[in-house]
């Protein structure tokens, strides 16, 4: 029983091995670290590091799980910053299966599904619960999708226009307003379907081209200024 000190070779104290009968060695390190050859260390809750940095090629766990534990934060670092660049941590499962791979950039690649919230996900991305997406350099809308039961929501709680875009330049194909009006690409009131919620006037000039078949529900009025024309089909109901 009793601690055997380590020492650099400019005599600096770098370790300390203190066994105090049991079956525990603790080791009081300001650096344990592996230089160019592997540092292989067996764990089997044998092994205490209290302070400093333990840097290693290899930790593995002979019997079971490895367990990293801390009241503190747990701070892992790969290649910061040596530099030897394009460094990745990677989780492999035993058939040596890649599981998840993050990058020096951050980016972070998943082999599996991903589940949040979902303990089975059984798509690329599971979800259990709303999706929010904003923007708060432009605002503070939200834009939610969510299922709730057998039923599907999107959800606006912003003051603006739900908008739909396509193509490479992403360009205006359809817009629902937040008074419930559906326009079309130039926000006049979408032509093959000139239908508004909670309301059968036509506010805005429209113009049912000669291949369009529209439906309203009537009875239909026109607003004071605004022309309808129909160069296609109409039908109100």
């Amino acid at each position: 029983m009793g601690k055997i000190n380590i020492y650099s070779t400019n005599g600096t104290n770098k370790a300390s091995l203190d066994y105090t009968g049991t079956s525990d060695i603790t080791v009081d390190a300001e650096h344990l670290a592996g230089t160019t050859s592997n540092v292989q260390t067996q764990l089997d809750n044998k092994l205490s590091l209290t302070g400093g940095t333990l840097a290693t090629d290899t930790i593995t766990n002979a019997s079971g799980n490895l367990t990293i534990a801390s009241t503190q934060s747990i701070l892992l670092k790969f290649d910061s910053d040596n530099d030897q660049t394009n460094r990745e941590f990677n989780l492999q499962n035993n058939t040596g299966d890649q599981i998840l791979k993050v990058k020096e950039t951050g980016t972070t690649i998943f082999s599996g599904n991903v589940g949040i919230g979902a303990d089975n996900p059984t798509s690329k991305l599971h979800v259990d619960g709303a999706m929010v997406s904003t923007s708060l350099a432009q605002g503070t809308g939200e834009l939610q999708i969510q299922g709730y039961g057998n039923t599907g929501y999107i959800n606006m709680n912003g003051s603006g226009s739900l908008i739909f875009r396509m193509g490479s330049s992403y360009s205006q194909d359809l817009k629902l307003t937040s008074a419930g009006i559906l326009q079309g690409a130039s926000d006049a009131e979408i032509a093959t379907s000139p239908i508004r919620t909670h309301s059968n006037t036509i506010s805005t000039s429209t113009t049912i081209d000669t291949n369009d078949n529209a439906v309203a529900s009537g009875p239909l009025a026109i607003a004071d200024g605004v022309t309808l024309t129909i160069n296609g089909n109409m039908t109100v109901v």
